[in-house]
This record gives C-alpha cells, structure tokens and sequence, in this order.
C-alpha cells in the first residue's frame, strides 16, 4: 500500500528531494505518488507544509475543536 496525494496539495514541490524511491511526480492538479514504487516509508508527510500526504492504512486524525476566548 502506498501513500496518497490528496487534493490539499499545492504543488509546492517540498516532498520530491525527500523520496527516496522518486515515486513523487507532478500530475495534473496536485503531485502524484506511483503506487509501483512507493514503499510507504512517509519521509515527505512531515514535510508537507498542508497536509496532503495520507497513508490509506491509518484513520485520519479526528478535528479538535477549541473553545474561543
């Protein structure tokens, strides 16, 4: 199982020097991950600046709601 791009992406490019298997491409809209390649190894999560990596296998984080002032 791969990583996923979702469509927070911005294209900014920060995840590509962090692939270690080059699986990280441009496509269309957002940046793409080849699923043949991809070792799941999540070295570009922490780096994206949006949070657009998911990994399918992991239940996304609940949203915490906080109390305004």
């Amino acid at each position: 199982m791969s990583s996923l791009i979702n469509d927070k992406c911005i294209n900014c490019g920060v995840c590509l020097p962090v692939c270690p298997t080059g699986s990280i491409t441009s496509g269309a809209r957002t940046y793409v991950v080849d699923s043949d390649t991809c070792t799941d190894c999540l070295l570009c999560a922490p780096v994206c600046p949006v949070e657009a990596f998911v990994n399918p296998l992991v239940p996304p984080r609940p949203k915490v709601k906080t109390k305004k002032k």
